[in-house]
């Protein structure tokens, strides 16, 4: 099901690259700048598209942030070498006598 969505979106993202040339053109043999905001707007539309949809624990897989391993080593928790951010909140739950918190 995955690659359905990233191909629905790669498809969507040309659709609004392929609008904001034809905007970006008709800006150029028009003597109305307005064209321009739009094209602009639609290309600028595609970073948004192409970060969408974010799995939903996709977090859980980016490195740790400075202040959770901080926090971390405040606990006592030795942290191993290439843990991720969602292994070491759960480490720091388990350390704190809660459970972890999946979503």
């Amino acid at each position: 099901m995955s690659w359905l969505i990233y191909l629905v979106r790669a498809c969507a993202a040309g659709l609004i690259v392929l609008t904001g040339f034809v905007f970006l053109l008709a800006c150029a043999f028009s003597k109305d700048a307005s064209w321009m905001m739009y094209g602009i707007s639609s290309v600028i539309a595609v970073g948004g598209l192409l970060s969408w949809p974010r799995r939903p624990n996709a977090w859980r897989r980016d490195p740790p942030t400075m202040r959770q391993i901080e926090y971390a080593d405040h606990l006592g928790i030795a942290i191993p070498a290439g843990v991720t951010k969602g292994q070491l909140s759960d480490m720091i739950s388990e350390a704190k006598g809660e459970a972890p918190q999946r979503l």
